[in-house]
């Protein structure tokens, strides 16, 4: 029997936890953007997200496998020692390549841009915007490039932020009063994908179940594989192997299915692949529901189902990410600003905390409302055989619906902002009506 830890061993254990998401949260967002600026063409950058995503998942692969094997043996210290070595080892792998590396100057602060709009805009709340947006304030192209920008054009939509790049008679030219065409453009472009991307986030919640609901209804099943007990977690390699194989096949398959049906070269565009993940997730939801209502039914009469029935939600839920998560990064680092493809690609990664802590909302208000009364609740936290969690995953598919449902409004909604032929030739600068969906 182990001796408690004391207070400061879990203070320096929660201190690790931190530091670690910590150094994840910074450099994965920027390794995102950095990987992406090594390619040119649309086409490599979209197998760059999907062999990044492989990549993670193979680290999963080892992780649900070698590390919890040695934690099931004890050796949580070797585990933890090993990690360590590994994380050293990409450190020096990294470090070698860097100069063979395609790297951009840093073009400022993208926070302060976007922060110098919003003050600039409040500020001359009173003014008129001139009906002809050449007479906005515009910095020159080798000045935009010189700062890290690449201009854009003007579109008529959120016409009060075109109030920071309006002129003032006797202004002086500060950053914090008057502001360029580009920069204010570069903020209503996060404008027009905050819709896509508040869509995105119940995907998150939906899937962080798989870390947890999924492995505690494994916890209750039948575990044996031969004379092998598996661990529950394991059941993970069942989701992850089917990202690998569904990304190795995406290209090779499913671009030329998908081209044949839409004309597209690249068969389908982000968003659409955005959401045939999401309603991948609600048949996941769907499958999860029908599994765990025979599975109630069984263990109410002193019988165990097999944890393999867990695969098909696994699978159908790695389908789902093989789509979304890789057609998000691939749409928010392609519909960036020059300037803030580093800030914008860290949405698609910060949907997922955000996700998390959504899915513990739900499992609270979830409970909240079916303990009254003595009952133990849809998510009993010591016997799921005395819930009902089929009727929470259940709710989880209707959330997802509705969503898709949002997702759909809000791809037509989205605009494309790019320069249209007239623009070119006259000066005049319009916006692109063609929905991106």
């Amino acid at each position: 029997m182990c001796p408690s830890p004391s207070a400061l061993q879990v203070d320096i254990f929660l201190l690790g936890l931190y530091i670690t998401a910590l150094g994840t949260g910074g450099y994965l967002p920027a390794f995102v953007a950095w990987g992406a600026d090594q390619f040119d063409s649309e086409k490599t950058r979209t197998t760059f997200f999907g062999w990044l995503f492989v990549c993670q998942n193979i680290g999963t692969i080892v992780a649900n496998t070698v590390f919890v094997w040695l934690q099931n043996k004890g050796e949580w210290e070797l585990s933890f020692w090993l990690a360590t070595g590994v994380g050293a080892l990409a450190t020096l792998a990294f470090g070698v390549g860097v100069p063979t590396y395609r790297q951009y100057a840093p073009g400022g602060n993208s926070f302060v841009r976007t922060a110098q709009v919003i003050i600039a805009s409040v500020r001359k709340w009173w003014i008129e915007v001139p009906r002809d947006a050449d007479e906005l304030h515009e910095l020159p192209t080798i000045e935009l490039i010189r700062q890290g920008s690449r201009k854009m054009p003007h579109t008529p939509r959120f016409r009060f932020l075109d109030k920071a790049a309006t002129r003032v008679p006797g202004e002086f030219e500060k950053p914090w009063k008057l502001c360029n065409v580009t920069q204010v453009e570069e903020l209503k472009c996060l404008f027009r994908m905050l819709p896509i991307w508040l869509c995105a986030i119940p995907f998150a919640a939906v899937f962080s179940q798989i870390n947890t609901l999924f492995v505690e209804q494994a916890a209750v099943m039948d575990l044996q594989l031969g004379n092998i007990k598996i661990p529950p977690a394991s059941l993970n390699l069942v989701n992850v192997m089917t990202i690998f194989v569904c990304t190795l096949l995406y290209a090779p398959v499913v671009v030329p299915i998908a081209r044949a049906i839409t004309g597209r070269p690249t068969g389908l565009t982000q968003l659409q692949r955005l959401g045939c993940g999401q309603i991948g997730v609600a048949i996941a939801m769907g499958l999860a529901a029908l599994v765990e209502s025979r599975r109630l039914s069984l263990a109410r009469q002193g019988k165990q189902m097999s944890v393999f029935w867990l695969s098909p939600q696994h699978i159908v839920l790695g389908i789902s990410q093989v789509f979304a998560v890789v057609g998000a990064m691939d749409f928010f680092y392609s519909e960036a600003p020059h300037a803030m493809k580093g800030l914008v690609s860290s949405l698609s990664l910060a949907n997922l905390a955000i996700g998390s802590f959504l899915s513990t909302v739900l499992v609270s208000i979830t409970m909240h409302f079916t303990t009254r009364d003595g009952s133990p609740g849809w998510i009993p936290p010591r016997n799921l055989n005395v819930g009902h969690v089929d009727y929470f995953y259940w709710l989880l598919m209707c959330i997802t619906l509705l969503n898709v449902a949002a997702f759909g409004l809000g791809c037509r909604w989205y605009r494309r902002c790019a320069p249209t032929p007239e623009s070119q030739t006259n000066g005049s600068h319009t916006e692109n009506v063609k929905p991106y969906f």
